[in-house]
């Protein structure tokens, strides 16, 4: 069957107005915290890179940007397009400060097609600790967990003993208000740190026990519907201590894309079994909250033991991060990679 003629609109939020209209809506954030905050957006060149890569790509599909400034603006355009061969995609998510996450809503509301995942598990991953509590009802390995808000914390008996704490933003992403001192060696600091960040950035704060070990990061991208197992990859291990020390490990997947070589047998990482459980956690995480087209997954690995992290339901399908995954699992160069995963939501 050939594929049908559709049109691609991309949506994203553009840096600077952000910057512009974040400044007069929460005027008591700092200058600097903002521009931080900002970063939470894909920046330009990457979106208008992307843009150009897929514009010509192929007959049977046409791509347009669309900046989401308000809503208005946005319905009207779409109204002018013929929905039944239109796709939307929010290159950018967020909600509160940010507006991407509410694009799959809108689909969903006027019945239109949608690259990425629903409006449901997008709000759910942008609230880390709900995301955790949940987890762990899914009886999926979690750090302990508490919520720092308005000088009050939640779930404080689960973490008040923990010898190390990690503290960290609830609602952000891309490593914002992630320091070399979010590391807490005790409760005193964590709750000090809390404080701070949640007047800095204007958002409930995490704090976890921090668990030593190794970060695995999981990606999945589908393009044909081939398995679970036949999609995913592990791209990054790392080994982490208190004093920040991150020593690469190559997994099965991304060993042929380095030069070097490590052996992860070394250190007693149980390959295999690491796996099988990540893939045990990405099949519960997309049952419970129906994920497809992509999404990325943050992991803790220690004893060989799994903990979940923080789930991603936008990541920033760039070049310079996805080029290496589209190689190692399909074989295709990162253009083609994106455009068959949009085409395959499209005509499924």
């Amino acid at each position: 069957m050939n594929d049908k003629n559709y049109h691609l609109i991309i949506l994203y939020e553009d840096r600077k107005k952000w910057i512009k209209r974040i400044e007069k809506e929460y005027p008591s954030i700092e200058t600097e915290i903002i521009n931080i905050l900002s970063n939470f957006l894909v920046s330009l060149k990457d979106i208008f890179d992307l843009y150009d890569g897929l514009k010509d790509k192929n007959k049977n599909i046409t791509v347009e940007l669309l900046e989401i400034t308000d809503f208005k603006s946005v319905s009207k355009k779409i109204s002018n397009t013929d929905t039944d061969k239109l796709i939307l995609w929010n290159i950018t998510d967020g909600r509160k400060k940010y507006k991407g996450s509410y694009i799959p809503a809108y689909a969903s509301l006027l019945g239109i097609k949608f690259f990425g995942n629903n409006e449901f598990s997008q709000m759910m991953a942008q609230d880390k600790y709900k995301m955790t509590i949940l987890c762990d009802k899914l009886k999926i390995n979690i750090p302990k967990s508490a919520l720092y808000r308005n000088d009050n914390i939640l779930n404080i008996e689960e973490i008040k003993d923990s010898k190390f704490l990690f503290v960290k933003g609830n609602s952000l992403d891309n490593n914002i208000s992630i320091y070399n001192h979010s590391k807490c060696t005790s409760f005193e600091e964590a709750q000090i740190l809390s404080k701070q960040l949640s007047h800095e950035f204007k958002d409930d704060i995490l704090i976890q026990e921090y668990i030593t070990g190794y970060d695995l990061r999981v990606q999945y991208i589908n393009i044909d519907n081939r398995s679970l197992a036949d999609s995913i990859s592990i791209y990054k291990v790392t080994k982490s201590d208190l004093e920040g020390e991150r020593i690469e490990f190559i997994t099965e997947e991304n060993r042929n894309t380095h030069n070097e070589r490590y052996d992860y047998i070394k250190d007693n990482i149980n390959y295999t079994h690491i796996k099988k459980e990540v893939n045990l956690i990405v099949e519960k995480l997309m049952s419970y909250f129906d994920l497809k087209d992509y999404f990325a997954i943050d992991l803790r690995v220690y004893k060989n033991k799994v903990y979940f992290i923080e789930l991603n339901t936008a990541p920033f399908l760039t070049y310079k991060r996805y080029k290496s995954y589209f190689q190692d699992v399909y074989k295709l160069s990162y253009y083609d990679g994106i455009y068959k995963s949009v085409n395959n939501s499209f005509n499924h």
